[in-house]
C-alpha cells in the first residue's frame, strides 16, 4: 500500500509540473524580497490574471480528482479511496521524534508569534513585510541515524518563508500577515503548520511547501494581499491629501488661538517689521512645544501673513458681535451713547455704545465699534448712527434713551443727532453725559475757588509722583529728567 501511494504521489507531482512554474511565477511577482537579516515581508503589486493563472494551473488533476475552486475558501474533503491512498498521518514517525522537543513552543499562537519582526503598526505596513531569512541560520532534522540540513537554497524557491526568531521554524509570512489582518472568512480551515506551530521537517521540505503554495488557504492570503497592495493612484493622492489636510488644521489652529490671545489682551500683533511682533515672536514660541510646528510655519508662510492676522480678527469681531445683538434682541429695549474725537492719524471717528439691562436687571454697556466720519455735522451723524443701527438690525422704535456731550452738533435742539432722533423716535429720552458734566463743573469750580484748585493740584502731584508712568510722562513734557520734588 505504501508503494502504491508513493506511486501516485510521483505520477501526481510529475503533472502538477506546469501548476507550480505559475505558482511560482505569482510569488515572483508578489516580489516577496528575502534579505539577509530582514524582518518583514515587502510586497509588490500583482497583475489581476492571478485569478486565470490559478485556474489554468490546477487543470492538470488526475481525473478521479474532486476539482478545487483555488478562489473559493470553501475546504473541500478529499475521499482517500478515490485517490486509492489508505487513511493515515500525513508525518512520519520519526518527525515526531523532533517535534516533541518543541511541544510547548509550538501551542504558540498567531498573535503572539515574532513580536520582533511582525508588530506593524497599520495594514499598510504588515502587507509590505519583508520575510525573516537570515543568511547564516542552519538547522538540523535528526530522523533515527540520519540527518537533514535546511537549505538556503530554499529562501529564493520559497520565498514567502518565513523564520520565527521564537520558536525557531518556518511560518508563511503571507498567510500569516492575511491572518493577522483578517482576510480570511470565520470558517476557513487553517494550516497550523506554516501559520503558527511552524515548520521543520527538512526531509519533506519541498514536497510540504509545494503542497502549501498551492493550497487553498494560501492562494486565498496571496490574492487578499495583492488586493489591498494595488490601490488606485488617486486614492493615495486623496489620502496624502486628507493628512496634509489634517496636519494644516492642527496649526492653523494654534495660529488662531495665538491672535485671538494677543486680541484678548489688547496687545498688538505686528511691529514696524514684517518679520517683527508680539505674533510672531509668540508663534516661535508655541513651536518648542509643538512638534512640526516650526517647519510648517517656514513652509506656509503665507498663513502668518498680515492678511490673515487681520482677516482672524475681522472673523473674531464679527462673531463677538453677533453675540452682543442677541442680548440686546432679547433686552428689546435698549440707548444709544455716541462721541466723536480725533485719532492720532487726525481722522474724525464717532463711536458707539448700546446700554441695556439685562433679565436680571443690571445695565451693561457694550461697545459696538469705531466709525470714520468727514462730516460732523449734526446730520450726517444722525446717518452714520442710524446706518450703524440698521446694520445691527435694531429698530428704531425700541430706542429709549441716547447721550452724547453737549456739543451743538450732538446735543443741539434744532439740528442736532438729539433732535434728529427724538423726530424718528420721541421715547428716546436724551441725557446729557455726566462724564462731560462733571469735567465741566470742576473746570467752573477750579476757576472760581482758589482753595479747590489747591486741592486738585495737591491730588495731581501725589497722582504723578506716585506712579512711575506719570513720572515719566511728565519727564518728556517738561523736558526734565530729575524726579519732581513737592
Amino acid at each position: 500500500m505504501a508503494k502504491r501511494k508513493q506511486t501516485f504521489l510521483d505520477n501526481f507531482l510529475s503533472k502538477k509540473t506546469s501548476s507550480s512554474s505559475s505558482d511560482s511565477s505569482l510569488h515572483s511577482e508578489l516580489s516577496v524580497t528575502a534579505k539577509p537579516g530582514g524582518s518583514g515581508l515587502q510586497t509588490s503589486s500583482i497583475p489581476q490574471e492571478i485569478g486565470r493563472e490559478e485556474n489554468t494551473a490546477h487543470s492538470l488533476e488526475p481525473a478521479n480528482a474532486p476539482k478545487v475552486d483555488l478562489s473559493s475558501s470553501n475546504v473541500i474533503e478529499l475521499n482517500p479511496d478515490v485517490l486509492g491512498i489508505p487513511p493515515n498521518n500525513d508525518q512520519d514517525p520519526e518527525e515526531k521524534v523532533d517535534d516533541r522537543q518543541t511541544t510547548k513552543k509550538l501551542e504558540t499562537s498567531t498573535e503572539n508569534l515574532s513580536q520582533s519582526t511582525l508588530a506593524p503598526e497599520s495594514a499598510s505596513q504588515i502587507v509590505s513585510e519583508n520575510a525573516y531569512q537570515p543568511s547564516d541560520w542552519a538547522s538540523v532534522q535528526h530522523v533515527g541515524k540520519r540527518h537533514f540540513n535546511f537549505q538556503q537554497s530554499w529562501f529564493q524557491t520559497f520565498p514567502w518563508l518565513h523564520l520565527d526568531k521564537d520558536i525557531q521554524k518556518m511560518l508563511c509570512i503571507i498567510c500569516v500577515n492575511a491572518t493577522r489582518l483578517g482576510l480570511h472568512r470565520a470558517n476557513t480551515v487553517k494550516e497550523e503548520t506554516f501559520l503558527s506551530t511552524g515548520f521543520c521537517n527538512w526531509k519533506k521540505a519541498i514536497d510540504k511547501c509545494k503542497k502549501h503554495e498551492s493550497s487553498n488557504y494560501h492562494t486565498t492570503s496571496l490574492n487578499k494581499l495583492a488586493e489591498l497592495r494595488n490601490v488606485p493612484i488617486t486614492q493615495k493622492l486623496q489620502t496624502e491629501a486628507l493628512k496634509l489636510q489634517a496636519t494644516a488644521r492642527i496649526f492653523l489652529r494654534k495660529i488662531i488661538t495665538s491672535i485671538l490671545y494677543l486680541g484678548k489682551q489688547g496687545l498688538g500683533l505686528r511691529g514696524n517689521e514684517s518679520d517683527s511682533g508680539n505674533f510672531l515672536a509668540l508663534m516661535e514660541l508655541r513651536s518648542e512645544d509643538v512638534d512640526g510646528l516650526s517647519a510648517w510655519l517656514h513652509r506656509s508662510k503665507s498663513f502668518t501673513s498680515w492678511a490673515i492676522q487681520n482677516e482672524v480678527l475681522r472673523i473674531a469681531s464679527h462673531s463677538l458681535l453677533r453675540q452682543v445683538m442677541k442680548k440686546i434682541e432679547n433686552a428689546k429695549y435698549y440707548s444709544v451713547i455716541v462721541d466723536e474725537t480725533t485719532d492720532s492719524s487726525v481722522k474724525e471717528q464717532v463711536s458707539l455704545n448700546i446700554r441695556i439691562v439685562d433679565e436680571d436687571f443690571e445695565p451693561q454697556e457694550y461697545f459696538m465699534g469705531l466709525y470714520e466720519t468727514e462730516d460732523t455735522t449734526g446730520n450726517a451723524l444722525f446717518t452714520r448712527i442710524t446706518d450703524a443701527l440698521q446694520r445691527f438690525n435694531l429698530s428704531i422704535e425700541n430706542l429709549r434713551g441716547q447721550c452724547y456731550d453737549g456739543a451743538a452738533n450732538m446735543s443741539g435742539k434744532f439740528k442736532g443727532v438729539k433732535a434728529k432722533i427724538l423726530e424718528r423716535q420721541p421715547k428716546a429720552f436724551f441725557v446729557h453725559c455726566f462724564n462731560h458734566s462733571l469735567n465741566l463743573a470742576l473746570q467752573d469750580s477750579s476757576k472760581s475757588i482758589a482753595f479747590f484748585r489747591d486741592i486738585l493740584c495737591h491730588e495731581a502731584g501725589i497722582l504723578v509722583r506716585a506712579s512711575p508712568k506719570q513720572i515719566e510722562h511728565a519727564w518728556r513734557v517738561g523736558g526734565r529728567r530729575e524726579p519732581i520734588k513737592t
